[in-house]
């Protein structure tokens, strides 16, 4: 167990501000990876006043816009009260005889003694909001602390390396925001400032509540629904409730790999270039813009239109390219240097290009 940032007297009025975070880690590799961090911790990129507010939704609490939000604006970033591994990271030694259901008991019952002394380790502020937050989880045998940690846990990358393991982290205000299948608010974990930060994916209007997504958005209903089930709710975003859903999100997810196979349309750039302006129409109309491609159809139109002369268009397509840049990686958009785009012609062209294919 370790706290992070690390607490100190000294530090505590600094740095408390942005919160503290109990870590439960299996060995020293994670705190290592993240103490190594030069500057650590940054500061938590936040406004005054607050760009959002928590309230009564028809979900329960919500959380809502105070004011317009642009695409690609952060809303707002929070550092997690509590960061735990996805699995259960004890071994226990069983009695003879027992049954898989009492060794799941077993299980829960040690983990939540250890989870115990994190929640025990934290502020008193934050224990007290801990344990107002929702727990769906009453009945399957998850103590209080697990209950609230997988029912609003969030998945985040400890690590730099993007093949490690995930861990789980539990926020305060976060937790606070609803789902969508279409959501209309995106997340990255910020390792510098140890935060999980939130950006529009598209403008939100003052007031509008804001959703992320909880289960997947490039699945059918079906297996949507039953990813939620765990939730407590049965979802009715407009994505679940339009019949012609799946099958407009089946066309788009054949256009996405076709895209990331073969993304330049040398041969044809203004065929390329229509694909890809029916891709992102299709993908704005549909709520989808933090998913299905949406970055790779901006950026191929961009570089079509580009090449077509269509310099406006280009222009246009490269700013959206750079605000999902923005949210995605918190880095600025860079042009490919001229060179660089000569390298990549060729290299497509000796491939055959892209080929243009309405399915």
């Amino acid at each position: 167990m370790t706290t992070l940032p690390p607490r100190s007297f000294e530090q505590t009025a600094v740095i408390g501000a942005n919160g503290f975070a109990e870590c439960l880690f299996q060995g020293g590799k994670q705190k290592r990876s993240i103490l190594s961090i030069p500057g650590f911790p940054h500061s938590v990129p936040n406004f005054s006043p607050p760009r959002y507010r928590i309230g009564p939704s028809e979900h329960g609490q919500g959380m809502f816009a105070t004011s317009k939000i642009e695409a690609g604006a952060l809303i707002f970033a929070e550092r997690p009260v509590l960061v735990t591994p996805r699995p259960i990271p004890i071994e226990i030694s069983y009695p003879e005889g027992i049954s898989q259901a009492e060794m799941i008991k077993i299980q829960l019952t040690e983990y939540e003694k250890v989870l115990e002394m994190c929640v025990d380790r934290m502020l008193p502020q934050d224990r007290k909001a801990f344990f107002e937050l929702c727990d769906n989880h009453i009945e399957d045998g998850s103590g209080p602390i697990l209950g609230r940690l997988r029912t609003n846990g969030f998945a985040i990358q400890i690590e730099e390396d993007k093949r490690s393991e995930l861990h789980a982290g539990t926020f305060i205000a976060a937790s606070r925001i609803n789902h969508s299948c279409v959501p209309n608010v995106s997340r990255r974990f910020d390792r510098p400032s140890f935060s999980l930060q939130f950006y529009a994916v598209r403008a939100i209007e003052a007031g509008d509540e804001l959703f992320v997504n909880y289960s997947g958005t490039t699945i059918p209903r079906s297996q949507r629904q039953t990813k939620l089930l765990p939730y407590g709710f049965q979802c009715t975003c407009p994505a679940c409730s339009d019949p012609n859903f799946d099958v407009r999100l089946a066309w788009l997810m054949r256009s996405y790999e076709t895209v990331c196979s073969r993304p330049f349309g040398l041969d044809n750039p203004q065929a390329a270039l229509d694909e890809s302006l029916f891709a992102i129409k299709e993908i704005e109309a549909l709520g989808l813009e933090s998913q299905i491609g949406y970055f790779e159809h901006l950026a191929r139109g961009a570089a079509m239109a580009g090449m077509v002369g269509k310099m406006e268009l280009s222009k246009r397509l490269s700013e959206k390219v750079e605000k999902m840049q923005m949210f995605a990686t918190g880095k600025k958009f860079v042009d490919i240097a001229e060179a660089e785009f000569k390298q990549l012609q060729d290299q497509a062209r000796e491939t055959g290009g892209w080929v243009f294919k309405r399915f």
